[in-house]
């Protein structure tokens, strides 16, 4: 049994092995031409379908990186056009099913500045420019802790904020790291922030 489908640039194909009828799948891929790999599966299952259903988890887990951590929106349109196709063969088990023009307008890149403050050069790779929009039910604390207090002072000298990590789920985005820190800019009246953004 065969499994496979093929863009412009990209492909993905499933190859079912069969042993004492137990079933496993190989799996090649290529994205552009920047990326390229192949794995074997090593786990057995009952059925092909089922061996192929996990395969497609599996490398849709993989290449979630590409749309979270890359800045190259035609290798990212790849990922998402292949993530489409493997969210079908897996029986819409896929968690991420974020479109390519979703996720870019909801989380742009972020530029060297996000609404009017720094983000240190060095944590700038990969960072999103998030808005607290999505968050409809924060709100200033009415009373900051020591560690918010401080933070807002710093935010407020330096004008520089690292990024916070940000992970998305069935029930919505919420802060992974840097609760404080979405607390200061809470309190500074910042509408966005800079931060990493992962979906679960």
């Amino acid at each position: 049994m065969r499994v496979s489908t093929r863009t412009a640039r990209s492909h993905i194909r499933f190859d079912v092995a069969e042993y004492k009828g137990r079933f496993t799948v190989d799996t090649e891929w290529r994205l552009t031409s920047k990326r390229n790999g192949h794995g074997v599966g090593n786990e057995w299952f009952d059925t092909p379908e089922e061996a192929v259903y996990a395969a497609a988890q599996e490398l849709a887990l993989d290449w979630k990186w590409l749309i979270e951590e890359s800045e190259d929106e035609r290798l990212i349109s790849e990922a998402v056009r292949l993530l489409t196709w493997l969210d079908g063969v897996a029986g819409g088990r896929i968690p991420s099913k974020l479109q390519l023009e979703d996720f870019s307008q909801i989380f742009p890149i972020a530029g060297e500045t996000v609404d009017g403050l720094t983000v240190r050069p060095l944590m700038l790779a990969g960072v999103r420019e998030v808005s607290f929009s999505l968050f409809p039910h924060a709100t200033p604390p009415a009373r900051p802790c020591t560690k918010t207090a401080a933070l807002v002072n710093k935010i407020k000298n330096t004008g520089e904020v690292d990024p916070l990590f940000v992970v998305i789920d069935d029930d919505g985005p919420y802060v992974l790291e840097g609760a404080h820190r979405f607390d200061a800019l809470l309190l500074l009246g910042k509408k966005s922030f800079p931060a990493k953004v992962l979906v679960a």
